[in-house]
């Protein structure tokens, strides 16, 4: 029956149809036309609903959303190939395509537990150890129980896809659309010694689509979740090992039984990745609040802006950040600043002459391009210039709809005054992306500067504010509608046709969002890190919004991102502390960033796989906000740190100084403000063999006389209690004194840390009451 379906097949597609003969017939084979396709029940057990086989011949495609286990077993073999044509409707897995579950022949066979799989062709999923999601991979278990992997050069596209998987004994094989896939990542072990297959001792092997690992019946190993959501046109599995041609001559006769893979993309080549380590956001509103460059109280001045570029030397990537986004701060024609300020003449009642315009939005308005000044500035400070744009910054939009209002001239447009149902909530909150007119905005504004000037690079900022979306609105909407749009402005940096490029047309301008830096802070965003960098982001950019410290998956974001640059941003503050003021901005304490602190943060980042570090609010150590003698002393910025920042092994020869606190929307520490229990709490650490003296743990926390009353076990060790310890390595900020706290210390034994994960258990002694927001590790 076999040889008459490939004879019609021949005829109705002509005779390359059917690939040449090999030198054994396969050992299983459907698909393609390759047997009947009527019902398909000679072949296939259904396992599971939403499973269809399609009739018409001469194919015939099996449609998943469970899974296909085959009717009859094969034997198992020391070398093997197999061959599939399959389609995913996603590409975040896991998702099995093709695996094979052990058969139990009998009642009285052996038991067996745990996986039972002897090979298997997935999408990969995410997991700390099983590769990055969305690139296809073979695994083929050896007898020694290990995993041997292969994986494709990059994620793969949603569409029909032709692959060939192989093993000769030894060597993992994998070819995706007629091209050899070479990709290996350390996932557990995947090398190829010892590498026999498994035997099995149980007579056969049971090939499955897109089902677990072909259910608990058969013996299989299930992982919910795991079944093909998609479509499968040909399995063929055979013992041979093919040759380049094989493959090449296996994908025509592929194509012509499916004409669908002739529309299949090629595959993707590893993109280049980019080489920057130290990055540095200059928000461009702090040229007229904290600008050492002219005296205090008087107005901006053009140059201020290039001598904000100058004073950032080591910097590899400069960004200006054009004020909140809303208002542009340069001479823009879809929005112009005489049109802004004419319209808030006529909305708000005061007349242009008295309105408090910014410094700068004077000088763009009598003719000045601080867009071309920075670019020539970038250029004269060695320095790669972006823009880094606010998608939905809320500051001082709570005054839009007060008809008196006289603050905000910078960030309140008249887009959002005049469209109130766009607003996500009441005033003050920030726009729905879900409205098209809202995104088309952002866009034009982002094409116009991107179109306009000669940028090596644009950053999408969504931490100003991460809040895009109604609660109604589906995640994966969310999703769709913000991977869009990241594509359109990839699209838009591919653009050439800027005016007064000088470096030709070939040059690769960067694509950079700003994201946060938890995983699971993401999703509400409507932000999916493999799909971002699919749709042309190349660096990620994983921020705690304004604090300095290990508020980042960057270990799980390396694994899940192999070929993005991944930065972890670095601020000037790493805790906050009391209101001095109730009226105005920037009103409370906060303790300043040290030297030692950006070091041990930069060097855990690179401990943990990220590529560079980024600076955000860096220059906020001078003066600033109200109440600013309560707030200080004031200092300037420790620009001296930026060169050694992108020198990971000067890095990891430092004093270290790490930090935990309880931040905006971050809590590392479970405090309780009547403690009753211990407090667990883990730090991250890579301590060098440079420096081996012991250090000291500092506990600190707001408004108690209760501190000291704590007992401390550090990796299962009791800390022994010193006296208090103000600067364990040295710096000069006093500002820490304003925080209404108390420091109590321990001895650490520099033999007790671990590289790795520590473990902190806070025990509170009897009647203690104290919030714990802050703890600190010093190793000197």
């Amino acid at each position: 029956m076999t040889r008459i379906w490939c004879g019609i097949l021949a005829i109705l597609l002509g005779p390359t149809a059917v690939s040449a003969p090999t030198s054994t017939a396969p050992l299983f084979e459907w698909g393609a036309g390759a047997v009947p396709s009527s019902t398909g029940r000679d072949v296939w057990q259904k396992r599971g609903a939403g499973v269809s086989l399609t009739d018409s011949p001469p194919r015939a495609i099996l449609e998943c959303h469970a899974g296909f286990r085959a009717v009859n077993p094969i034997p198992p073999q020391e070398t093997f190939s197999v061959e599939v044509i399959f389609r995913c409707r996603r590409t975040m897995g896991n998702l099995q395509i093709v695996t094979t579950g052990l058969m139990i022949p009998g009642k009285d066979a052996p038991a067996i537990t745990g996986d039972r799989r002897q090979w298997c062709l997935e999408v990969r999923g995410e997991g700390d150890r099983i590769g990055p999601p969305g690139f296809f991979s073979i695994a083929v278990r050896g007898a020694d129980g290990q995993w041997r992997k292969r994986f494709s050069n990059a994620r793969i596209r949603e569409e029909w896809h032709h692959v060939v998987g192989a093993f000769d004994g030894q060597s993992v094989l994998l070819f995706l659309d007629g091209e050899k896939q070479d990709r290996e990542f350390q996932v557990g072990r995947s090398r190829s010694e010892d590498g026999l297959l498994k035997p099995t001792g149980l007579g056969g092997i049971v090939p499955v689509i897109g089902d677990g690992s072909g259910g608990d019946s058969m013996g299989g190993y299930r992982s919910a979740g795991n079944g093909l959501d998609g479509q499968v046109a040909l399995l063929r599995i055979r013992k041979d090992v093919p040759t380049m041609a094989d493959v090449r001559r296996w994908q025509s006769a592929a194509a012509l039984a499916l004409p669908e893979l002739t529309a299949t993309l090629p595959p993707r080549p590893p993109p280049a990745k980019a080489p920057f380590s130290v990055i540095y956001s200059n928000d461009f509103t702090n040229l007229g609040i904290v600008t050492p460059f002219h005296a205090k109280g008087a107005p901006f001045e053009r140059d201020d802006l290039r001598q904000s570029v100058l004073e950032t030397k080591g910097t590899g990537v400069h960004m200006l950040q054009p004020a909140h986004g809303q208002v542009p701060w340069w001479p823009s024609k879809i929005y112009p600043l005489t049109e802004h300020h004419a319209w808030w003449a006529d909305r708000y009642g005061i007349p242009t002459e008295k309105q408090r315009i910014p410094a700068q939005h004077r000088e763009i308005m009598a003719g000045w391009d601080p867009f071309a000044d920075f670019l020539a500035a970038c250029r004269e400070a060695g320095q790669h210039a972006f823009i880094s744009m606010r998608l939905n910054d809320t500051h001082h939009l709570q005054h839009a709809d007060n008809p008196k209002c006289r603050t905000g001239y910078h960030s309140i447009s008249r887009f959002y005054v005049e469209n109130p149902e766009y607003r996500l909530k009441g005033v003050g909150s920030g726009l729905d992306w879900a409205q098209p007119e809202v995104r088309e905005l952002i866009f034009a504004y982002i094409e116009e500067i991107c179109t306009s000037y000669d940028l090596d690079g644009f950053e999408l900022d969504f931490m100003r504010f991460p809040n895009f979306f109604r609660d109604s609105c589906p995640l994966d909407e969310r999703v769709r509608i913000i991977t869009g749009f990241v594509k359109r402005v990839s699209g838009v940096l591919g653009n050439r046709g800027f005016p007064g490029s000088r470096r030709g047309d070939t040059r690769k301008r960067w694509l950079c969002a700003r994201v946060p830096g938890r995983l699971e802070q993401m999703a509400e965003v409507g932000i999916c890190l493999p799909k971002l960098v699919d749709a042309g982001v190349d660096m990620v950019n994983l921020s705690a919004s304004f604090f300095t410290g290990p508020y980042h998956d960057v270990g799980t974001v390396r694994n899940m991102l192999p070929d993005a640059a991944i930065y972890v941003e670095m601020c000037h503050t790493t805790l906050t502390g009391k209101v001095v003021n109730q009226r105005g901005g920037d009103n409370f304490t906060f303790l300043r960033t040290t030297d030692h602190q950006y070091y041990t943060a930069a060097h855990m980042a690179y401990e943990e796989g990220a590529d560079g570090v980024s600076l955000f609010n860096f220059v906020y150590t001078r003066e600033h906000g109200s109440n600013t003698e309560a707030r200080g002393p004031w200092c300037e910025p420790p620009f001296h740190v930026l060169p050694r920042l992108g020198d990971p092994g000067w890095l990891a020869r430092q004093p270290q100084w790490y930090v935990l606190a309880n931040t905006w929307g971050v809590k590392p520490l479970p405090a309780r403000s009547e403690a009753t229990e211990p407090l667990v709490c883990r730090l991250e650490m890579a301590p060098n063999s440079h420096r081996m003296e012991d250090g000291v743990l500092r506990l600190l926390s707001k408004g108690t006389d209760a501190i000291g009353r704590w007992r401390v076990l550090f990796n299962g060790e009791i800390l022994r209690g010193t006296s208090a310890v103000d600067r364990p390595l040295p710096h000069p900020h006093d500002a820490n004194l304003n925080l209404n706290g108390s420091y109590v210390c321990f001895e650490l034994p520099r033999s007790i840390v671990r590289r790795g994960a520590n473990h902190l258990i806070l025990i509170p002694r009897e009647g203690t009451q104290a919030d714990i927001d802050y703890l600190d590790v010093v190793l000197p």
